[in-house]
């Protein structure tokens, strides 16, 4: 058998019984292998596209289809609907507590720009059906999204171009992001 956790953090015993749902009903244990197998699928999404990311340069993204789904799902992001809550749960925990992002959370920009790099409608869809919008940020919290310094200024000028005089846009941009050695032109 795999090890999932530390040894001294669950039994063997208690292991079995959690990865085969051996205390649950086969009803319940099939919808949490289904929700299991939907939070992997976009997992290994948000996983694979941050690989990209820390590939890209300016001239690889703008060749990319991605450039498209990345200025679409910015727009999402400032206007009500799926996409706002989903992207919005990414910067923080609740889209009206603007307060609730602190400097050590920073990354949070990088999530936000990594999730609109990634999801489509039909991962909004997905998060919002399985319930992962509450929590799932935190996955993203434990993944290092780092690209290109010049990568990033350009996805924040792209931001800042789509979100220019919409209030839900200025506290994006104002996220702990140093904008004073940007371009935003």
């Amino acid at each position: 058998m795999f090890t999932l956790l530390k040894s001294d953090s669950v039994s063997p015993h208690d292991l079995e019984t959690i990865l085969y749902g051996l205390d649950v009903e086969t009803e319940t244990y099939s919808q949490m292998l289904e929700i299991l197998g939907n939070f992997e699928r976009i997992r290994r999404q948000l996983e694979d596209d941050n690989k990209k990311l820390k590939t890209y340069q300016v001239s690889t993204f703008e060749k990319s289809s991605k450039i498209s789904l990345f200025k679409k799902n910015v727009m999402l992001s400032i206007q009500r609907g799926l996409g706002e809550e989903v992207l919005w749960s990414f910067l923080c925990n609740d889209k009206s507590d603007t307060d609730s992002i602190s400097e050590k959370e920073t990354s949070r920009v990088d999530s936000f720009i990594l999730a609109c790099f990634s999801l489509s409608e039909n991962h909004f869809q997905d998060i919002k059906k399985y319930d992962f919008i509450t929590g799932f940020h935190r996955f993203l919290e434990k993944q290092t999204c780092s690209f290109s310094e010049s990568l990033r200024n350009k996805l924040i000028r792209i931001i800042a171009n789509i979100c220019e005089g919409n209030d839900k846009g200025k506290i994006i941009i104002g996220l702990h992001i140093n904008l004073s050695h940007i371009d935003l032109g």
